[in-house]
């Protein structure tokens, strides 16, 4: 299991509701066991980022760097963290060339975010993105984690949402926002919430939540709900085979994240 991608997609779900505007309670709620899970960040142990083997630090890597800024929107005192960050922060630097585009956007903005100078800038790593370079649909259609890619991309080039983006060129935005129609529909057609949920997302962030296309994947979205009012299906037994680790939990693994980004799509397509 990808200890703190886990630990942050936690952190990430918990921040929606903190920021629910419409219901104190929840807020109040979600923030005290955010401030829970949050303890965690006081151990000697969760600072081991410098000793972990390569695999482990290129799972860990940018979840760790997020997880210092979801501490901080919950008011966490983050003085140590950043000190271990800044520890490990060359040796992150220098792995990021093996890393892919949507990666290495992603480290940018978080190193922006943290207030580190970013090695590489989103302007110039642009012209190597998905985005810049057009691929056609039969290109994402070709594996199941492509689409994934782009949708990293715009979340990388609009902060998550928090910023509009402003494509260098009419083209680029005409490409993007009917790729994100096109892959949309299709994972819908796919039953993909976890795919649906991200692309819902970028949708909204390229201004377009409230088109008749949006409505109807919100829907949808909405229908996918499971009874505990988690989303997503995921069978324990086929995941373990699937992961090779009989240790494997899928309500974390799988249903996590797809919750996540599911509410996270409602809560930015809300009327």
């Amino acid at each position: 299991m990808k200890g703190v991608k886990h630990f942050v997609e936690n952190l990430d779900l918990l921040l929606l509701a903190y920021q629910r505007k419409d219901d104190a309670d929840l807020s109040a709620r979600a923030k005290t066991l955010a401030l829970e899970a949050l303890r965690v960040i006081d151990l000697d142990v969760y600072h081991g980022l410098g000793s972990v083997d390569p695999k482990r630090f290129r799972e860990d890597s940018m979840s760790y760097l997020r997880a210092s800024w979801l501490a901080i929107q919950f008011g966490r005192d983050v003085t140590r963290y950043r000190n271990e960050i800044e520890k490990v922060l060359p040796a992150i630097v220098q792995h990021l060339p093996t890393r892919g585009v949507d990666q290495r956007m992603g480290f940018s903005l978080l190193f922006s975010q943290l207030g580190y100078p970013p090695a590489e800038t989103l302007e110039k790593i642009y012209p190597e993105t998905l985005i810049a370079r057009h691929p056609p649909l039969s290109y994402f259609l070709a594996s199941p984690d492509r689409p994934y890619d782009i949708t990293h991309e715009i979340f990388a080039l609009t902060a998550r949402g928090a910023r509009q983006f402003q494509f260098p060129g009419e083209t680029d935005k005409v490409y993007t926002t009917e790729m994100v129609r096109r892959l949309l529909e299709h994972s819908m057609r796919q039953a993909n919430l976890d795919l649906a949920g991200e692309l819902l997302v970028n949708l909204a962030e390229l201004g377009e939540g409230s088109t008749a296309l949006a409505k109807d994947a919100r829907e949808w979205i909405f229908k996918g709900q499971n009874a505990d009012g988690s989303f997503g299906v995921y069978d324990p037994e086929h995941a373990k085979k699937l992961k090779g680790n009989p240790m494997y939990d899928s309500r974390i693994g799988g249903n996590l994240h797809t919750t996540m980004v599911c509410l996270w799509a409602l809560s930015e397509t809300e009327p």
